[in-house]
């Protein structure tokens, strides 16, 4: 992530395989990210740590984070696309399969 002079915003190796997507939040808070290590990562940028980790069943290519900032959409290796609760309230890892894409 850079700020003004592309110096880095933050910077985070949590991630053990190529990174397939990064999006900032709206109020450029957080940062989401996603990797063919199967994680999607949630990290707070004042702070410089990881708020949260979803550990998909496949390699994740693609992201959608909802305009709420709620839920979290992730295309995967295996074809399917799974939902996820970014809702820090909702108890345990909800995931659904969603649709499958080509």
């Amino acid at each position: 992530m850079f700020g003004q002079a592309n110096t880095p915003l933050a910077e985070f190796s949590d991630h053990t395989s190529e990174v397939t997507g990064v999006a900032l939040s709206k109020t450029g808070a957080r940062a989401f990210s996603c990797s063919l290590d199967k994680t999607f990562r949630v990290y707070d940028l004042a702070n410089r740590c990881t708020l949260k980790t979803i550990q998909a069943p496949s390699p994740i290519t693609r992201m959608a984070v909802d305009s709420t900032e709620t839920m979290v959409y992730l295309a995967c290796d295996n074809q399917n696309v799974y939902g996820y609760s970014l809702d820090s309230t909702v108890q345990g890892e909800r995931q659904k399969r969603t649709l499958q894409h080509k």
